[in-house]
């Protein structure tokens, strides 16, 4: 085999390894616990997407369609959380940040779910009011949001 062939098949094959690697499927969950671990590799495909979006070439991420992959990842996400929070695996905390210094106070707060490894996901409310926040997390876990945030 010539050289050129051995790279066009090593290329492919690599290609090939990459998009198995990207857009892999997962099995539908029947448990609020495994519609969790779903949650968590649909969090991880997400952030495997927007990667490889951020650093192969356009021309690359425009032939396999990364952007739109991005979007439906997004919103699978989306769609998965909010599933959760209607079951009550999840529950949405609103919080409104008062002091001046909101940055500290979301760092605070991401470093209480940290310390405790517990999942949590941050959002700007939709609301008209400023410095307003909404928190996906565990009910046993509600309570860091307010303790962080005072």
């Amino acid at each position: 085999m010539s050289k050129p062939k051995i790279r066009l098949v090593v290329a492919t094959s690599l290609v090939v390894l990459l998009g198995l690697w990207l857009f892999r499927a997962t099995p539908s969950p029947s448990t609020d616990e495994a519609r969790y671990m779903h949650l968590r590799r649909t969090s991880q495909s997400f952030g495997r997407i927007a990667f490889a979006n951020q650093f192969l070439p356009r021309r690359v991420v425009r032939g396999f369609h990364l952007d739109d992959r991005e979007a439906k990842y997004r919103q699978r996400y989306l769609a998965e959380e909010a599933a959760l929070v209607a079951s009550g695996y999840f529950v949405e905390v609103s919080i409104t940040i008062t002091n001046p210094s909101v940055q500290q106070a979301l760092n605070r707060m991401a470093k209480a779910f940290q310390d405790t490894r517990a999942f949590y996901d941050l959002r700007a409310s939709t609301s008209t009011l400023p410095n307003q926040f909404v928190v996906t997390c565990h009910p046993e876990h509600a309570a860091l949001c307010e303790k962080a945030t005072n």
